[in-house]
């Protein structure tokens, strides 16, 4: 999280309030994946990793109250300050009651939940991704889910020796099975792994969800919890 945190805090000209990419606005898939996870002017929605709050500034011009978190300074500056500084992990560790930045939003009540675009490829491991799931489903057990994510590697990362020598290093030190397989660092993004419809649909089963829309050409799911869920990870 740290070096992704980093990478990102550099492109601020791109996700930043006034880059481009917040300038911006929505892409064109997301106003419809929105009212399938059942936004409307009224809500209240959760954004994590929410960069420099592209999708906050969208939902709040419709009448929804949106706040989120990030693990970088992009959105540090923002004059509600309602994006606070926090990682995954931390609203994992917060949920299970452990010391977190973001205990805070443990009192809040969010209607949906939109993981930030594409921050669901940087949760590197499944293990990971069901804890992340599970944690949103424990605590906001009525909430839909928005996953979005990148389902193709830059295969020309791969070619670049620094990088092959920066990912064996990481990978020797946290183990080769602390990774999925398919890991990869891209110059823009970090380490990144790259999930598809199938291996969403099976993480969110564990975290007792189900998927009601998967859905392109940005892959995005809405997840919609299970009623009955007991609230631990099943197989």
């Amino acid at each position: 999280a740290a070096l992704t945190s980093a990478l990102f805090n550099r492109l601020d000209w791109y996700y930043a309030p006034g880059g481009v990419l917040h300038e911006g606005g929505l892409f064109s898939w997301e106003p419809a994946a929105f009212e399938a996870l059942g936004v409307q002017p009224g809500s209240t929605v959760l954004v994590c990793a929410a960069g420099g709050g592209r999708e906050i500034d969208a939902l709040q011009a419709q009448g929804v109250s949106a706040r989120g978190f990030d693990p970088s300074d992009l959105g540090a500056d923002r004059p509600d300050q309602d994006i606070v500084k926090g990682t995954y992990e931390d609203l994992v560790a917060a949920v299970e009651g452990r010391p977190s930045p973001l205990a805070a939003l443990l009192s809040d009540r969010f209607d949906a939940v939109i993981l930030g675009l594409g921050s669901f490829n940087h949760v590197l491991t499944t293990s990971d991704q069901v804890a992340l799931l599970l944690a949103l489903h424990r605590r906001w057990p009525e909430a839909g889910v928005l996953v979005s994510y990148q389902t193709e590697r830059d295969e020309r990362t791969s070619e670049v020796p620094r990088v092959a020598a920066l990912r064996a290093r990481i990978r020797a030190r946290l183990g080769t099975n602390q990774h999925s397989p398919g890991v990869e660092y891209l110059s823009g993004g970090g380490f990144m792994t790259f999930p598809c419809h199938e291996s969403v649909a099976a993480v969110a089963q564990q975290a007792g969800y189900r998927v009601t829309l998967a859905a392109g050409p940005y892959a995005h799911d809405v997840l919609q919890p299970d009623a009955g869920h007991d609230g631990t990870a099943s197989t």
